[in-house]
């Protein structure tokens, strides 16, 4: 330490002793550690501010034609976007009431960004291809993507995504399912995978499932109106079924909730009395739990009325899939690969599209599809369901009573209605099982088909 110490202390005498030689012999020389350069003028090229109103989406904007979603531009804009123009119109004014993006000239309008989302989302393009249209650089339009996905699924999801919580709004899903046959049932469930082109490495194994290519699978719950209930967060591609339901909230809700599990409904037994069933469920596919709540076909069996029941159980569960069909078809970024690194990014991305879905089916009318006399090809079909139930028991019952009668047991003529023995009929409130309920369902529909 001694010799490092003495080596800097000659080396400062040595600097000391230069700085006055040269003073010695250029006495007008003044010695400065740090020489001043002088400051030169620098050409930097700088671009004319952008004019966002020349661009091709701004002077489509500007039209009046596209305003109008029944003309020639307006169909154009909707298929260019997904969304018709007053809807467009409503997102552009909610963004801007909660003030999520400040806006200023410097800066491209916001239209022009929420097209480039839409654009990305409908056409499932790179960020790039907005260009043309917006004038909007890759990165604005990544960042801007992202941004606004996030922040979409988290203020809206809870305000168009819900299942139904009051009687009235569980009733309305009900009854819809109870003219189709099926009492009791309050929705269609089933998961979807997307594919996931940018997975992680040490992710790989646990995405890749039976699809052979590395997935992320969401469960969704839909009515009959393929109006979009619950969904949950994206589990790796390798789980099953089985694993998923298990983190499925509203799932666990119709099994143990009572608002769900103590709900009433009636089912046909062979001889035409009515039983009461309690606790509502969900028609699934063959890979779910045999839970009570969660009912599906069979898929091999010898009895017709079984193979029957399961053939109608299979067609109406179909709109779960129609809805993933589409959500693929109307938001294209989902049924391509996902090239996005970030499992967070692409569930924002999903919940968007399932709100954009729901927003779209209330404003096409279709969520109010089956409440009219005209969707069932019936005057009312409430009375006519009631008739049904009624004109059911009152055959059966006669047919039982005839059978009786030819055996010797009560002479009666044909033709005679047996009120006095309808009216006595049997009203059983029971607590059933998975299968039970499910052997009660095949029963009540080949009564009452």
């Amino acid at each position: 330490m001694t010799r490092l110490f003495n080596a800097f202390e000659r080396m400062k005498r040595r600097r000391r002793c230069s700085k006055i030689m040269l003073e010695w012999f250029h006495p007008t020389k003044k010695i400065k550690s740090k020489l001043r350069r002088e400051r030169r003028f620098k050409n930097r090229n700088r671009k004319a501010r952008t004019d966002w109103s020349d661009k091709p989406w701004a002077k489509m904007l500007r039209t009046d034609e596209v305003k109008d979603p029944t003309t020639r531009e307006g169909k154009y804009f909707r298929r260019r976007f997904r969304l018709p123009f007053p809807i467009f119109e409503k997102l552009i004014d909610l963004v801007r009431d909660l003030k999520w993006y400040p806006e200023n000239n410097k800066t491209a309008p916001l239209e022009l960004k929420i097209l480039s989302v839409l654009r990305v989302l409908g056409r499932g393009g790179c960020f790039d291809d907005c260009w043309d249209g917006s004038g909007m650089h890759e990165e604005t339009v990544r960042a801007f993507f992202h941004d606004f996905c996030e922040k979409f699924a988290q203020a809206f999801y809870d305000i168009f995504i819900k299942p139904p919580r009051s009687d009235e709004e569980i009733k309305k899903v009900e009854r819809i399912y109870r003219i189709l046959g099926f009492p009791g049932a309050i929705g269609s469930i089933d998961c979807v995978h997307i594919r996931w082109d940018k997975c992680p490495f040490h992710l790989r194994s646990s995405c890749k499932g039976k699809e052979g290519y590395p997935t992320l699978a969401y469960e969704c719950c839909v009515d009959h109106t393929k109006r979009i209930l619950s969904c949950t967060t994206s589990h790796y591609g390798a789980r099953n079924d089985k694993t998923i339901v298990r983190y499925d909230g509203h799932v666990m809700n119709i099994k143990d909730d009572g608002l769900y599990s103590n709900k009433e409904f009636q089912l046909y037994n062979e001889d035409g009395s009515l039983t009461t069933h309690r606790g509502y469920y969900l028609i699934c596919d063959g890979g779910y739990h045999k839970w009570r709540c969660l009912q599906c076909p069979l898929k091999h069996t010898s009895c017709e009325k079984t193979a029957s029941w399961s053939c109608n159980l299979e067609s109406v569960r179909k709109d779960v899939e129609d809805v993933f069909g589409i959500l693929k078809k109307r938001f294209r970024l989902l049924c391509n690969a996902i090239e996005l690194h970030s499992k967070d990014q692409i569930d924002n991305v999903f919940f968007t599209s399932c709100i954009l879905h729901n927003i779209l089916l209330s404003y096409d009318g279709y969520d109010k599809r089956w409440e009219e006399a005209y969707d069932w090809n019936e005057s009312n079909p409430d009375d006519e369901y009631d008739d049904l139930y009624d004109g059911t028991q009152r055959r059966v019952m006669e047919t039982r009573a005839m059978n009786r009668a030819r055996n010797g047991n009560t002479p009666v003529a044909e033709g005679t209605m047996l009120r006095p023995f309808i009216a006595d009929h049997i009203e059983e409130e029971v607590q059933t099982t998975h299968y039970e309920l499910r052997r009660d369902l095949i029963v009540h529909h080949s009564v009452a088909r």
